[in-house]
């Protein structure tokens, strides 16, 4: 391996992994919609439920990929964590010794291995069954985070990269998952 993966790269890296995990932000709207990236993608985001962080992190470690948190959203630390020490938060997965990141793991503080929550507003919970979809890339069927979730989690953060996601994507959604996507960002932004 000498790159970041794909998401169907992930999904193979991961099929020993037996617990709840799913590919989102931009990479899983470019999946889920079927076109060509429309965008710049800097990585690849595989969200996990909180409590099964220890679980996937030793998944990783026995194919040889080490875990360096986030210090802030942009910078790496330089020593990697072992699953005991995993706790909610962001992680750049690398494998051993190698400059590049394979994919970012998201451990999800409102994720659990039955319900999806919302970061702003944790009493709004979904089932997790009704929030990650598959879909076939490259001959692979790739776990995501549904498209409307995906998509106003990332218009939240107000980035201008999310702000291209948001022209291209939400016409893209059908009726019922503009209208979770409504409610998701007025759960975050009631006003």
């Amino acid at each position: 391996m000498d790159q970041m993966l794909a998401p169907h790269e992930i999904t193979r890296y991961l099929e020993a992994y037996k617990g709840r995990w799913a590919i989102v932000g931009g990479k899983a709207l470019e999946v889920f919609f079927g076109i060509p990236s429309w965008r710049e993608h800097t990585d690849t985001d595989v969200m996990c439920p909180s409590l099964s962080g220890t679980a996937i992190t030793a998944n990783l470690g026995a194919r040889g990929a080490l875990l360096y948190p986030f210090v802030n959203s942009e910078t790496v630390h330089e020593i990697p964590k072992t699953p005991a020490e995993i706790t909610p938060q962001s992680y750049a997965v690398k494998h051993g010794d190698q400059d590049f990141w394979l994919f970012e793991l998201v451990v999800d503080a409102q994720v659990t291995e039955t319900t999806w929550g919302h970061k702003h507003n944790p009493e709004f919970t979904l089932p997790l069954t009704d929030v990650i979809v598959g879909k076939t890339f490259n001959g692979v069927e790739v776990p995501l985070l549904s498209p409307e979730i995906s998509l106003a989690y990332n218009y939240l953060k107000g980035r201008p990269k999310d702000v291209i996601d948001l022209r291209v994507c939400l016409p893209l959604l059908d009726v019922m998952q503009q209208r979770r996507f409504a409610e998701i960002v007025r759960q975050a932004k009631p006003n």
